[in-house]
């Protein structure tokens, strides 16, 4: 997710908290005879809004509204589903000889491949994206209940130094998220 992208989040929640606020208010103030809301609500026409559906131009804007806010909506969750992924990076050793590129994927890859080895781990995921900006390796380490946190940290930090160690990518974050798997009982074992 970009820092625009979540920006424009932000402004969209706290703009439909802010009406959602408004219109949870408004008939409160009405109920206590607050001048100012009563006010705006004598200017609300109730007859004319009922009179809304059997206009011959409301189904078309109806329509029009229903088709405008779903693309809109869909346009909203897409951008926050989809990832920027990217697959090279360039090294710092490279001049105006020639350029090392390092492919990310395939890196990203045996790291997860050599934490896999560990006893207990069951599968290592990886993702080669953009995260606000950042470039990033998203690891998601999954593992049995059984297994040591520290055993698991250990081998992460054991990675990172010889990831560190071996590639000159100080621009690139990473980031490791460990999961468990359920814990089963030994009457759902048995079965």
């Amino acid at each position: 997710m970009s820092k625009k992208l979540a920006a424009l989040d932000r402004f969209l929640l706290g703009l439909l908290g802010l009406i959602l606020i408004a219109l949870g208010t408004w008939p409160i103030l009405v109920h206590f005879g607050v001048s100012w809301a009563v006010y705006l609500a004598a200017w609300i026409d109730h007859d004319e809004w009922r009179s809304l559906p059997s206009a011959a131009w409301w189904p078309f804007a109806l329509g029009t509204a229903t088709v405008v806010l779903a693309l809109c909506a869909l346009w909203i969750i897409i951008s926050n589903i989809r990832h920027h992924r990217f697959n090279t990076v360039t090294s710092t050793s490279s001049d105006h000889d020639g350029a090392i590129a390092i492919s990310m994927p395939a890196v990203a890859g045996a790291v997860g491949a050599t934490i896999t080895q560990l006893s207990g781990v069951d599968k290592v995921e990886q993702l080669v994206a953009f995260d606000r900006g950042h470039r990033a390796l998203q690891y998601t380490v999954v593992a049995n209940p059984d297994t040591s946190l520290a055993a698991i940290t250990e081998a992460i930090v054991d990675n990172e130094s010889d990831f560190r160690a071996a590639f000159d990518a100080s621009e690139l974050d990473t980031v490791y998220k460990v999961h468990y798997t359920k814990v089963r009982s030994q009457k759902a074992a048995g079965k």
